[in-house]
């Protein structure tokens, strides 16, 4: 039932995907128990259906209970509890709550930087998101300071050729530069820090090299095999699955 929820959510048809989140969460809760991983990640893909439909309020409510859960569940430093605080910094920031989501993901950016190596992709997108709520706080220094780090990540994966990485080294010499002139001359006038400051121009949302913005961030494990098992439906039988499930319905 949650691959129906998740074929529903990936066609854009967010009211029926919570239904049948609400139903598959129910049958699930009511077999396995709240605690089992497959009721979390159930709710997991009800609070990210709510959040697609705008619905950030619920969402948050879902996320809240639900990563006490994986807290208690699979521990505060387990990769999935990451990606549920992560998801909930988001909303938050979608919210305008911008100094609570930076606590967020400066708690997940700090124990990824443990948990992985230098330049995991994970830990890359808590940094962009992080950045993304310095520039709303107004902090040039922090901003300049997380997007040379990614940059240098990027510049790793990609080469310094690459296109996106050319056109971010470019806007960081820049920033750097109108830096050091404003200290030089004690102004405070710059261009715009902030994606979701409702400025023109934004250095983190409009510069960052696409492969590693949040739209890219990997989904939870139950989403993957969900994923994985429509693919193969589709390679056994030579249809679209949704196709064949939505003539069911």
């Amino acid at each position: 039932m949650c691959l129906l929820a998740q074929i529903y959510q990936d066609q854009g048809r967010l009211y029926e995907a919570e239904a049948v989140c609400i139903e598959c969460l129910n049958l699930r809760n009511g077999a396995l128990g709240i605690r089992d991983r497959k009721t979390l990640n159930a709710m997991h893909l009800l609070a990210r259906t709510c959040r697609d439909q705008g619905k950030l309020d619920k969402a948050e409510r879902v996320f809240l209970e639900f990563l006490d859960l994986r807290k208690d569940v699979l521990g505060p430093r387990d990769p999935e509890t990451l990606s549920t605080m992560h998801d909930l910094g988001a909303i938050r920031f979608d919210q305008g709550r911008t100094h609570e989501a930076s606590e967020i993901f400066a708690d997940v950016m700090n124990i990824e930087r443990v948990l992985y190596e230098p330049g995991h992709k994970e830990t890359l997108l808590t940094l962009y998101e992080y950045a993304r709520c310095c520039e709303g706080l107004g902090d040039r220094d922090e901003v300049i300071r997380l997007m040379t780090e990614v940059h240098q990540a990027d510049t790793k994966l990609h080469g310094a050729e690459h296109p996106d990485i050319i056109k971010s080294a470019r806007k960081l010499a820049l920033w750097k530069s109108e830096k050091e002139k404003s200290s030089r001359d004690g102004s405070t006038k710059h261009e715009s820090l902030v994606s979701g400051s409702h400025h023109e121009e934004s250095f983190v949302e409009e510069e960052h090299p696409v492969p590693l913005r949040l739209e890219h961030r990997k989904r939870p494990a139950e989403d993957e095999s969900l994923a994985q098992e429509t693919q193969s439906k589709k390679r056994a039988d030579g249809s679209d699955l949704s196709l064949a499930v939505n003539a069911k319905v």
